[in-house]
């Protein structure tokens, strides 16, 4: 009888740390897509090819321009990548200004960054502010960060777009735990063709 009370206490005890001891951490449903959902429920705007489309998502933001996604009919969903082609100057103050914002609802939403990067390489000749976009367009500067959110990694990065047009690409993408499996298959297949 004592060792049943024990017990009893012991299951109220560890439900009541399972209910309040662990932080909900928020479902990854990008704009309406989830992982493993089928081509059939996602509006396609153009088929890229190779597994690769063009798509309307079911829920847009309108921050974003262009969404892409990564599907294989087996798998269903593996990646999404989300687009904003935003000017800047120089300095890249919109840019930078645009990606922090983003980095701070990401953030709210999902918690601290895994991996955070903003740096010049050491060895850059592109180390004064108003080099802050030409470090980029060399690959000499890195502004990257990611989350792991259960089994999917988020990623928020900028690139440039067109440096004379002083335009950058803010890409946000989600690689859900199927995507591993994908690139697997991929590489599987192609080596089966060599």
């Amino acid at each position: 009888m004592k060792i049943r009370k024990i017990v009893l206490v012991l299951l109220v005890l560890l439900s009541i740390g399972l209910l309040f001891g662990q932080e909900e951490v928020k479902e990854v449903k990008p704009f309406g897509l989830y992982e493993g959902m089928p081509l059939k429920d996602i509006e396609i705007v153009e088929d890229l090819g190779d597994s690769f489309y063009e798509i309307t998502p079911p829920d847009p933001s309108t921050e974003f321009g262009q969404y892409y996604i990564l599907l294989n009919k087996d798998l269903g969903l593996c990646k999404v990548i989300a687009i904003k082609i935003e000017e800047t100057n120089v300095y890249g103050t919109n840019v930078k200004s645009e990606y922090n914002k983003f980095k701070e609802m990401l953030t709210s939403n999902y918690g601290e960054p895994e991996t955070d990067y903003d740096f010049l390489l050491t060895d850059s000749i592109w180390d004064e502010p108003k080099d802050w976009l030409m470090s980029l367009e060399k690959k000499e500067r890195i502004l990257f960060s990611m989350w792991k959110v259960h089994q999917t990694s988020i990623g928020l990065e900028v690139n440039v777009y067109d440096y004379y047009s002083q335009e950058c690409i803010i890409k946000l993408s989600y690689e859900f735990s199927n995507f591993k499996k994908f690139c697997d298959d991929k590489e599987e297949d192609t080596k089966n063709k060599l």
